[in-house]
Order: C-alpha cells, then sequence, then structure tokens
C-alpha cells in the first residue's frame, strides 16, 4: 500500500505542478496586458488634461488681467490721479494683448477671442474717454461716471464669457475621462473574467489531484495512528487481545510495576460484553478503578472485521480536581471548615426529613473592629486560629455536632433535639472557655469572646431562612446588651429589630438635628469630700420618644461606625464645657469621658484629642480618657502604644468597669494608667454579698500595688461609701451625691460644693 501510494504521488506531482505554472504564466500575460493597456490610458489622461490646465491657466490670467484693468479705472476715478493712470494703462493694455495672442496659439479654433477682443477695444475706448474727462478742468463727473459705469459693464461681460469658457473646458474634460475610465472598467472586467475561468479550471484540477495526494498519505499515516497514539489503543476479537500500542505498555508499567499486563487496563466484564457488542456493531464506556487510579475507556466494534478497538484513558487528574473543587464548593478558604452553602444543605435536609433542633449563630466579638486596624490577612489568621480553637472545643463536648462558618465573623451550629440541655448549656460553656484564652496570631495576643444567638426549629421556623434571620435577631439583641453569652429568639425580638432598624436611620440624623446632650455626674473625693472631677455622660432627646437609654444606642452607633463623629463631638463638647466651667470662675475639674472600644482602636485618636485640647484650650492634665478593660486587651500591643501616646499628650487615662473583662495583672502593670474604676455590680452588692466585698477589698489593694487612684461607681447608699472609705478608696460617684445633670444644673451644683478659683 505504501509503495502504490507513493507511485501515485510521483505521477500526480510534476502534472499538478506543469498545470500552476501553466495557470500562472497566462495570469503573468494577462497581468502585463492589462498593465500595458492602463498606461496607454493614463498618458491619454495626463495628455488631456495637461491641455485644458493649460488652457484654464491662461483664462485665469485673462480674469485677472481684466480685473486689473476694472479696478484700475476705479482708482482713477476715485483719486483723479491721471498721471499714475497714464503711465500704466499701456502696460496693462499689452498685458492683455499678449495674453490673447498666446490663447490663440493655443486654442486658433476658439471663437470666444473674437469677442473677448471685440469687449477688450471697447473697454481701451472708455478707457480712453475717461482718462480725458479726469484731464479737464473741471472734471465733468456725470460723464465721467458714464464712462466708469460702461467699462464696468465690459469688465462683467469678459469674467462671464471667460466663466463660461471654464465650464465648457470642464465638462470636455470631465467627458474624456469618463470615456476613458469606462474603456479601462470593460479592459478589467474582461481580463478578470477570463483570469477567473483560468483559475477555476486550474483550481478544479487541483482539487482532486491534491484529493488523491491527501487520500494516500491519510491512509498511511492512519496506519501508523495506533503506534503514534499517547493514549493506550487495544485490537480485539472474542478469542482475546490482538494488539496493544506502546502507550498501554507505557501505563500498564506506571500502575503496576511489579506485573505490568496490559491486559488488566481493559475495563474487568468487557470479555463477556464482546460478542455482544460485535453483533450490534455497537460501542460502550466505562469508568473504573486500577491500582487507585481512575480509567476510562471506550469501545468500538466493527462487526465485517470482527474487530473492536478500544481506547483508554487515565482520568486520575481530572477526577482530583472534580473533588477539589467539589470540596471547594463546600468549604471555607480561609478556615477549611464546612461553608454557608454546605450548612444550608444541612439545614434544608434536617428540616425536610422532620428533625427538630437548634440553630446557634456564633459571632467573634471585636473582630470588625480588628480587621481595620491590622487588616485583613490578619483577620484571616485570626479566623483560623480561631476555627481550630472552636473545633478543639467542639470535638471534646458530649454534643454530636458540626462547626460551620457562616461569613465575615460568623460561625454556626447544628444540635439536634436528642441533645439534652444541659448538653448544650455545657456546649456553649466550653465554647466560651476555649476562646477565653488569647490567640496567638501574627506575634500578638489578642482575645476575644464569643456572643450566640439561638433559634429552635420546628418552634421558630420550618424555613432555612427565617430560623437564621431568628438567629440573627437574637444575636443583635445580645450583641446590644451584654454582648456575651448565649440568647434565645422570642417572638418580640422581631419587633425589636425593626425598631433598632427604625432607630438606627434616626440616630445618623441626631447630631444634625441638635438632639444629643451631655449630662454630668459629679465624682467626689473621700478624703476631701469635695468634688473632685465630673463624667461627661451622652443622652439622646428624641422628639417622639423622650431620652432615649445609652444602652439602646449607644452599641447601635458602634455597630454601624457612627460611635466615631459621636465620639467625636462628645469629646469635643465635654472639654469646651469644662472650659467654660473654669472661665466662669469655678475651680479646675477633671472632666471624665468615655471611650467605646471603636473609638479607641482609631489610630487618628490621639490626633483627635490633640486638636480638641487645642480649639477648647482645655489643659490635658483636666482632660481624663476612660477606656474599658475588655477594648484594651483586645490588641495589647496596639493599646500599649495607643496609651502611650496619650500619656505624652499630658491627659489622665482610667480602666472603667473594671473587674468585669480580661483582668491581668501582667498586662495591667504595663499601661500607663491614672485610676482604676470598680464596676457598680461589685459596688452594689459588697454591703451583702461577701464575694463582691472581697472582690472590691482585692481592686483597692491592686490599685494601691500599682500605685493608681480608685473610684468606685454606682456608690447608692451611706453604708456603701462608709465601706469604701474604710477600704481607703480614692473617690466616689453615684446617686447618693448627685444624678447626672444637666450642665446649668450641675454647674449650680458645683457653686454650692466646690470653692471657687479666688478662694
Amino acid at each position: 500500500m505504501p509503495g502504490s501510494d507513493a507511485g501515485m504521488e510521483s505521477r500526480v506531482t510534476p502534472w499538478l505542478l506543469g498545470l500552476f505554472l501553466l495557470s500562472l504564466l497566462i495570469l503573468l500575460g494577462l497581468a502585463r496586458f492589462v498593465w500595458l493597456e492602463g498606461q496607454g490610458m493614463a498618458r491619454q489622461v495626463d495628455q488631456l488634461a495637461a491641455r485644458d490646465l493649460a488652457r484654464l491657466v491662461q483664462i485665469n490670467r485673462l480674469k485677472s488681467s481684466f480685473l486689473e484693468q476694472s479696478l484700475a479705472l476705479q482708482r482713477l476715478y476715485a483719486t483723479a490721479d491721471t498721471q499714475d493712470f497714464g503711465r500704466d494703462q499701456q502696460a496693462r493694455r499689452d498685458r492683455v494683448q499678449r495674453q490673447l495672442d498666446s490663447w490663440q496659439r493655443l486654442c486658433p479654433e476658439c471663437e470666444q477671442l473674437n469677442a473677448l477682443g471685440q469687449l477688450q477695444a471697447r473697454f481701451e475706448q472708455h478707457c480712453s474717454a475717461l482718462y480725458e474727462l479726469m484731464q479737464a478742468k473741471p472734471i465733468d463727473w456725470d460723464a465721467a461716471r458714464t464712462q466708469l459705469y460702461a467699462a464696468d459693464d465690459l469688465a462683467m461681460q469678459a469674467d462671464a464669457l471667460l466663466t463660461n469658457w471654464v465650464d465648457v473646458i470642464e465638462d470636455s474634460t470631465e467627458q474624456g475621462r469618463r470615456q476613458l475610465q469606462a474603456s479601462a472598467h470593460d479592459l478589467v472586467l474582461g481580463v478578470l473574467a477570463a483570469s477567473l475561468a483560468i483559475l477555476l479550471l486550474a483550481g478544479f484540477v487541483a482539487y482532486f489531484s491534491w484529493r488523491l495526494l491527501v487520500e494516500a498519505r491519510l491512509r498511511r499515516r492512519l496506519a501508523l495512528f495506533p503506534e503514534r497514539n499517547p493514549l493506550p489503543v487495544f485490537s480485539l476479537s472474542p478469542s482475546g487481545l490482538l494488539y496493544a500500542n506502546p502507550a498501554a505498555e507505557e501505563l500498564a508499567q506506571q500502575l503496576s510495576p511489579d506485573e505490568p499486563q496490559v491486559s488488566r487496563l481493559l475495563p474487568p466484564d468487557l470479555a463477556q460484553r464482546l460478542p455482544q457488542l460485535l453483533a450490534q456493531e455497537g460501542s460502550g464506556s466505562w469508568e473504573y478503578e486500577l491500582g487507585g487510579a481512575s480509567l476510562q475507556a471506550g469501545v468500538h466494534c466493527m462487526a465485517d472485521l470482527g474487530v473492536c478497538h478500544a481506547y483508554v484513558r487515565d482520568i486520575s487528574a481530572q477526577r482530583q480536581a472534580e473533588r477539589q473543587l467539589s470540596h471547594q464548593a463546600l468549604h471555607d478558604a480561609v478556615t477549611g471548615l464546612p461553608n454557608r452553602r454546605a450548612f444550608q444543605q444541612e439545614l434544608t435536609d434536617w428540616l425536610e426529613q422532620g428533625h427538630s433542633g437548634t440553630l446557634l449563630l456564633l459571632h467573634l466579638n471585636r473582630f470588625h473592629a480588628l480587621i481595620k486596624t491590622l487588616g485583613h490577612g490578619v483577620g484571616d489568621q485570626v479566623l483560623e486560629a480561631a476555627a481550630a480553637r472552636l473545633s478543639q472545643a467542639l470535638a471534646r463536648s458530649a454534643a454530636s455536632t458540626q462547626l460551620y462558618r457562616f461569613e465575615g465573623e460568623l460561625f454556626v451550629l447544628l444540635l439536634a433535639a436528642e441533645d439534652s440541655l444541659a448538653a448544650s448549656q455545657a456546649l456553649v460553656l466550653q465554647l466560651e472557655q476555649a476562646m477565653a484564652q488569647p490567640l496567638q496570631v501574627a506575634g500578638r495576643d489578642l482575645f476575644f469572646s464569643l456572643a450566640l444567638g439561638a433559634s429552635h426549629f420546628p418552634q421558630d421556623g420550618r424555613e432555612p431562612g427565617l430560623l437564621m434571620r431568628h438567629a440573627h435577631s437574637a444575636l443583635q439583641q445580645l450583641l446590644q446588651s451584654s454582648g456575651q453569652g448565649l440568647l434565645h429568639f422570642n417572638a418580640q425580638m422581631d419587633h425589636r429589630a425593626l425598631e433598632l432598624l427604625e432607630l438606627e436611620q434616626e440616630l445618623r440624623q441626631v447630631e444634625q438635628r441638635g438632639e444629643l446632650e451631655l449630662f454630668y455626674q459629679p465624682q467626689i473625693d473621700l478624703r476631701r469630700g469635695q468634688v473632685a472631677g465630673v463624667e461627661a455622660l451622652v443622652r439622646w432627646r428624641h422628639p417622639r420618644r423622650g431620652l432615649v437609654s445609652p444602652a439602646d444606642f449607644i452599641p447601635l452607633a458602634e455597630e454601624t461606625g457612627l460611635i466615631l463623629p459621636m465620639g467625636a463631638w462628645i469629646l469635643r463638647r465635654a472639654c469646651a464645657q469644662a472650659q467654660a466651667w473654669q472661665a466662669a470662675g469655678l475651680a479646675p475639674l477633671v472632666m471624665a469621658v468615655n471611650l467605646s472600644a471603636r473609638q479607641f482602636q482609631d489610630p487618628q485618636l490621639p490626633e483627635l484629642v490633640r486638636q480638641v485640647l487645642a480649639e477648647t484650650g482645655l489643659a490635658p492634665r483636666w482632660l481624663e480618657l476612660e477606656i474599658t478593660e475588655s477594648a484594651a486587651m483586645q490588641d495589647f500591643d496596639q493599646a500599649i502604644r495607643c496609651l502611650q501616646t496619650l500619656k505624652e499628650i499630658g491627659v489622665r487615662l482610667a480602666i472603667d468597669d473594671f473587674g468585669t473583662g480580661y483582668s491581668s495583672l501582667a498586662y495591667l502593670s504595663r499601661f500607663p494608667l491614672h485610676k482604676l474604676k470598680i464596676d457598680q455590680s461589685f459596688v452594689r452588692q459588697m454591703v451583702s454579698e461577701a464575694g463582691d466585698l472581697s472582690i472590691v477589698h482585692a481592686v483597692v489593694a491592686l490599685a494601691k500595688g500599682l500605685g493608681l487612684g480608685l473610684i468606685a461607681e454606682g456608690v447608692e447608699t451611706e453604708r456603701q461609701e462608709q465601706l469604701l472609705r474604710e477600704l481607703e478608696c480614692d473617690e466616689v460617684q453615684g446617686y447618693l451625691h448627685s444624678k447626672p445633670l444637666p450642665a446649668d444644673e450641675l454647674e449650680r451644683f458645683l457653686r454650692a460644693h466646690c470653692p471657687k478659683i479666688s478662694d
């Protein structure tokens, strides 16, 4: 077969080459003919254009000369300068005559020349008459004007005659050009038609010749296809394996180095199905595992030859990629936990199967603020560490559940109803204890707490979206109150959620509407019995709701970010008020201002403090900034830097609500503080609860040991104050002495209890 193919090639190739050379020669001859004809036509066009161009140039010169004569007459009439006119008139006449003679040589047959000569003769007569009139004394202006108008009329007639002549020449030129173009177009079409016929003939013969050659080469290449195919190829018959190509042997060696048998690469049940496939002249496909690899086989049978061909592919990489994509679709890229989609599928399955249980939505507190401070890279590390910590806690719990990453700082759990309430509560406690220890991330000790919102199914809903919304409502209410622990959904929360949404919209305009007010509560020095300072407390005087509790709008402002402009307004107003009291003659008092966690994490806080102090004129030593323990411990290194910068400014620093957060003596001793503030929850029960009294006693001892001032808030009874005095607490604050007062009422209080500066 290869020999016959080669013989056919040897016979067809010279004949094909000769045919193409003949066609090429004919085409070249036609092209030469067309080029020569085109050159001849181009010369005719050039000659025609050169002749008419010379005529047009001469006409333009004549028009210019007639115009020049007309302008000279007008100047003569206008200036009566006969001397200049007489000197140049003969030169103008000679110029016109030369141009007429030149035109006569260019176009002896042109009838317009006689008319132009007559117009020029009559024009010269009027020129002479006007010249004589302008020389007479006095000048007859009416006669001169008549001669001028007559000469101008002749000039216009000459110009019209020349313009008409131009049009005639252009029309003649255009007609000649079109005739030449039509001739060239017809010639080109004829040549193209002849060339196309030759090309079609040559192409027709060449196509069939090419097909013969291609078929011969294709037959030769097909004979070598199995040998060169990179995929395993087999030839089979009912009696067994007839052929296997080198690629099949290589794959068998890779999968079974010890026993490289190519027959093992074929589907296990192929031998049983092969007679049926041959009888039907059908095909089949298989996917199967062999030696840890995924193989795919396709079999095609030819009944007339009694042979089947099998093609095998190793699809292990493809299946691995599919499994990886499937895993990525249902797992979070940061934590490796099952993601929101996996959770929704699981919850939907539970609900469709009629299961009952609890949905727990976990919120990693202060995570959003950390991202703003340290960036998303550190945030991803925190999420990964938190997921690992929570997963370890779940593994040690009695409840059987899976942790899912929902979104952002949210995780979610599903608890089956068979897990007892005690087991669920124990699980929440284990999770909180697990997060009580700092996370070691990016060389920092970062503290986080958990807030959990719960919804129960089917009691709280039978739809995944509704259950998530209810759990989220519980979580939001928890974040706006204590911010930690577990809160279960109840029906009132939906109403509360709508109220908070409306409150948020109104809160965004509260500063522009002037609805914020500052109240001030005095702080009493127990040793001197005098007012040592005041704490600024913000109030929202709503036009419909009246005074809105800070517990309602401060967490909302913190969550939405509105706390930053609101906090700046509070700081500026409080400092201005402290300076105003001093200007009014009152003794200087320390103005205590609370900073929210979000304010404290704002890198612009020190600059804001400097700016407010400069604007209000308040000395830094009369401003005390209070931060909570939890805010300070969220990012210890950042807290150290911020507190140190504030101390360098000269303001006083205090830890608010001490004892309710992450107490650590090692960390506390490194903070550049001036004062600790005992939380009112301990003060309120210290008279009746020995444990709370012990805590207060320990805090007092701690403050004395660290050289810090101490103030107790929430003092409402004389007995509480007496115990604090016995414990040597420095200052107290509470309703025993005064409730928070507006600025004018507090000023009256201060004038009654504080000495003036002059005193």
